[in-house]
């Protein structure tokens, strides 16, 4: 699927195509924005094989990748479902190279005797997806309730009752994205929501920029979506191009987080 024939499955001349963007986290909006990329369309159709989902129900999918050498990594990530999935339901496996708040834990069986209460993957009723790498470390996905929580995981395997363990020693420079890493997940298992974003509606008008330019749609046309026909009729003639300006500056900022700059949400 090309590029403009992704974006045609949005109608991006209307701002309720774009409402559920409200809701996503920035390793979200890193997708949105990766997935509209037709070189990054291209290596997922030719690499799509390389990895096999061998369970799937509502609320877990277990994935293998079937080769160490992982073209998606070229993007960034370890394993993508295909890019006309968008954020709400899209497995992405971000790499912990781009991914700052990636929680590295190590998984130990369960002991009668210990007072720690286990971990139970096939009891959690939330969405999940679990990826077993080429080297044996497990990275797994909750993408539920507005969630995107990523561990990266050695030790047993989370198919069995286990205890996660956290080292709580970090390096100097990574010490401010692991704690935040660990505070998001002990939300997540408590079941208090994550934080909405604050730039959502911007990043909205950009991705909805982004789309009418991949369409092939005229500046003016994605200025009248963007801010209705009457400001358009009003001030497009305008002798400072203010509201050109502003369209300009929202297609190119589109493609160029499309092109690259989407790895800025995942520091």
């Amino acid at each position: 699927m090309s590029a403009s024939e992704l974006s045609s499955r949005f109608d991006w001349s209307l701002r309720s195509s774009y409402e559920y963007a409200v809701a996503l986290t920035p390793r979200d909006w890193a997708w949105e924005f990766l997935r509209r990329n037709p070189e990054f369309q291209m290596a997922w159709w030719q690499s799509r094989d390389t990895f096999e989902i061998t369970f799937s129900n509502s609320t877990l999918t277990i994935i293998h990748a079937r080769t160490d050498a992982l073209a998606a990594e070229n993007w960034g990530c370890f394993y993508t479902d295909a890019p006309d999935i968008d954020a709400r339901s899209a497995n992405v496996f971000w790499s912990p190279a781009h991914f700052a708040t990636i929680l590295h834990m190590h998984a130990v069986s369960t002991d009668a005797r210990s007072n720690m209460a286990p971990f139970d993957l096939r009891q959690q009723t939330c969405p999940a997806s679990l990826l077993f790498a080429a080297d044996s470390t497990q990275h797994l996905l909750f993408h539920g309730r507005g969630h995107g929580i990523q561990l990266a995981v050695s030790g047993a395997s989370l198919l069995e009752p286990v205890h996660l363990l956290a080292d709580p020693v970090f390096n100097v420079g990574e010490a401010r994205q692991r704690l935040e890493a660990l505070a998001r997940f002990n939300d997540f298992v408590a079941g208090l929501p994550p934080p909405v974003g604050r730039k959502a509606m911007r990043l909205g008008k950009i991705l909805q920029a982004l789309d009418g330019s991949l369409a092939g749609a005229p500046h003016r046309d994605i200025a009248v979506a963007l801010f209705g026909t009457e400001r358009v009729e009003a001030d497009w003639n305008d002798p400072g191009q203010n509201l050109r300006d502003r369209v300009r500056r929202a297609v190119k900022r589109g493609r160029d987080l499309m092109s690259g700059g989407y790895l800025k949400f995942l520091r």
